[in-house]
């Protein structure tokens, strides 16, 4: 299975992220929005997309490309690039699970991963008063 990295993860030490199930590729090409990435990663066959820190949670328009296009999205709870790939790291063989599982949607913390619902995410961002 492949994980697309979102373009704000450092080339170098973005390589060094897979295991023999899961593999990562970092985004290379310009794309004019978040959910362009989500789409751009279902047309190459990969299963999820991974953003720096959480805001794309909280996004609809990723959201609802992510369940258009049955593409996982990955959040990590730092917005530390380097800390960001070692939580990826440190959880890839549970990411690999949750995404062949059909996970919608992953927060990656330092020692665990919370699994959401995109119906879940896009009714707290209208509880919230949010579109």
């Amino acid at each position: 299975m492949r994980l697309i990295l979102e373009p704000s993860f450092p080339t170098r030490e973005s390589t060094f992220l897979q295991t023999p199930f899961v593999s990562t590729q970092r985004w290379r090409e310009p794309l004019a929005t978040d959910a362009d990435l989500v789409e751009a990663a279902a047309k190459t066959a990969s299963s999820a997309v991974v953003f720096l820190g959480r805001q794309a949670l909280g996004r609809p328009d990723v959201l609802r490309s992510a369940k258009e296009h049955k593409v996982t999205i990955i959040a990590t709870e730092t917005y530390n690039p380097i800390d960001a790939l070692d939580y990826l790291r440190d959880n890839l063989g549970r990411i690999g699970k949750k995404v062949m599982d059909r996970a919608e949607a992953l927060l990656v913390q330092s020692n665990r991963l919370i699994e959401y619902s995109i119906d879940e995410l896009l009714e707290r961002r209208l509880e919230l008063g949010s579109s």
